[in-house]
Order: structure tokens, then sequence, then C-alpha cells
């Protein structure tokens, strides 16, 4: 819960701390742009995760990052470990890179109770679509980074990975899933 109150007061949904005698309305931020490392480097700072940025070969080439859990002895907690070039593409604003940081965070926030199998294929049993944790990930990460507040219908698909920081495949999919949900 403190990790959400983090994020949320880092990308302006919330503007008043929580203990705050005078509550003030959830504002929209102004810009849909979200500095998705800066949020990371935050919640690293804070405690809430751990984070690891590895060198490039020091994780299998099909992976970017990976989340699971650790455990010391007061605390369980998400340590979220990525290859160095998702770290610094992602920080200079590769939408593929920044995705992959969303999804991460995703399973931080979705999963902690989940991560200790997450890796594990043992576990793997035949389940629904919703269900299935990566894809729980990147609908995660999708509605971090693309705020439907600020797409519009008149927008084209380029215009939106622009304005958002995401690959055209990920604003198409973004798009696509708000207007069949009748949202646009």
């Amino acid at each position: 819960i403190v990790s959400l109150f983090v994020l949320c007061l880092y990308i302006g949904l919330i503007s008043k701390p929580l203990c705050s005698a005078e509550r003030e309305k959830p504002v929209i931020p102004k810009k849909p742009y979200v500095k998705i490392v800066r949020i990371l480097d935050i919640l690293a700072d804070a405690g809430i995760i751990e984070l690891e940025i590895l060198q490039n070969d020091c994780l299998p080439s099909s992976e970017w990052g990976q989340t699971k859990l650790i455990k010391n002895s007061s605390m369980e907690k998400p340590l979220i470990t990525l290859k160095e070039d998702v770290y610094n593409k992602a920080d200079l604003g590769d939408g593929f890179h920044r995705f992959t940081i969303a999804h991460e965070l995703g399973h931080a926030f979705l999963h902690i109770q989940d991560l200790k199998l997450s890796r594990s294929t043992n576990h793997i049993q035949k389940q629904e679509w919703y269900m299935d944790s990566e894809w729980q990930a990147n609908v995660f990460a999708a509605e971090l980074l693309a705020d439907v507040n600020y797409i519009k219908i008149s927008e084209t698909i380029d215009c939106i990975a622009d304005k958002f920081g995401i690959t055209r495949r990920a604003a198409e999919v973004r798009f696509d899933k708000l207007f069949k949900e009748g949202v646009l």
C-alpha cells in the first residue's frame, strides 16, 4: 500500500500526503509522459523495492528483466533485476525498454505473493488468460504508461506512441483495447 501511494504521489494522482487533515480530490497530472525510470529510482531509494542493474550478458539474451521476492530478517520485498541497456535506454526514452520497466513494476505490485513461484515451471497449470501473470503485468504497464485520460479517438497510433513514449505496437494494442471496451 505504501509503495502504491508513493507511485501515485509521484505521478500526481494524489496531491497531498494521506495524513493531511485536508484532503483534495485526486487530480490528473498535466503531462501524460510517465518518467518510469524516475519512479523506479524513487521506489528503490525509498526501500520499497530492491533494484539490481546487471551487465547485459548476465541475463539470458531472451530476458530483459525479472522480478523476484527477496527476504531478509524483517521483511519481504520485490527485487527487480534489469539489463543495463534496458535501464539506460529507458532513461533515454526508448519505448520498448520503458515498457519493460513498467512490466516488471507490474509484477512487483501485482504479484508480490506469487513471486516465489513466478520463474518456476513446476506450478504451471491450465488457467484463464486473464489469470496469467505476464498478461497482467503487460496490462499494468500499458495502463501506467498510456493513461486513458490522454488518449483521443482522433489521434493516430504514431501520435499516441510519441506522446506516451511507448512503441507503436504498444500504442496500437492500448488504443484497440480501449476502443473495443467503448472507452474511446
